[in-house]
């Protein structure tokens, strides 16, 4: 409890200190949100507002790793730098070319595809996992389904944030409530400290981006 407590408030803390020096830097930078261009009027005011705001999220959630470093907790840390990466080239182009859109979507996709499947083959060969936690079912061996099924999960849950995002504290605020409930399903239901550990320090981060991401919102996480 000591470890968790530790945890969420040091990274509540830098996450709070990241964002804040940030901010001035990507202005310094011109680093602006470009807004779509049949945009509604009170939206379009939002062009220019600081974008990339997410590249404190992985620096501040590696707090999680206080209570012990262990392979669950970099596997997490990997799978949030490998689309962090993926956000930062779609937010580059955007800046760059000046223009709401930055990769295709087959070209996201496409590094998408490739990120999952990396990641579940990391999961299945060096983390050894074979089972898959289900609710009210518990563990289920998926068999050779096992990789294809982590990797339709991953672009699931990526894209339903990707898609979510769009309005001041949108996406921040229904990320909390999911990182909350997981912390608790890994805590309480799963006794599984590690990934607990790591869901309480992003519940951490995202509670301190919230409080320059909501309206009118100082900094835009982004794709990133």
């Amino acid at each position: 409890m000591r470890d968790a407590l530790l945890i969420f408030f040091a990274t509540l803390v830098l996450g709070i200190v990241l964002t804040k020096l940030l901010i001035p830097v990507l202005r310094r930078m011109k680093m602006g949100q470009t807004t779509l261009e049949n945009a509604l009027s009170w939206h379009s005011g939002k062009s220019g507002t600081p974008t990339m705001g997410g590249l404190v999220f992985v620096p501040a959630i590696c707090c999680g790793l206080w209570g012990g470093v262990t392979k669950e907790k970099v596997f997490i840390l990997l799978c949030g730098l490998l689309f962090c990466l993926i956000g930062i080239l779609d937010d580059g182009i955007k800046i760059a070319k000046k223009r709401n859109m930055g990769l295709t979507s087959i070209q996201k996709f496409s590094l998408q595809i490739l990120a999952s499947l990396s990641l579940a083959l990391m999961l299945r060969y060096v983390l050894q996992v074979q089972n898959v936690w289900i609710p009210f079912l518990g563990d289920m061996n998926f068999g050779a389904l096992f990789i294809p099924f982590v990797m339709v999960f991953f672009l699931a849950v990526t894209n339903s944030v990707n898609l979510t995002d769009g309005l001041d504290g949108l996406a921040t605020s229904t990320g909390f409530i999911n990182a909350v409930f997981l912390a608790v399903v890994a805590f309480v239901l799963l006794e599984n400290q590690a990934t607990g550990q790591m869901m309480l320090a992003l519940c951490a981060m995202l509670l301190a981006f919230f409080m320059f991401n909501h309206h009118p919102a100082k900094v835009f996480m982004g794709d990133t």
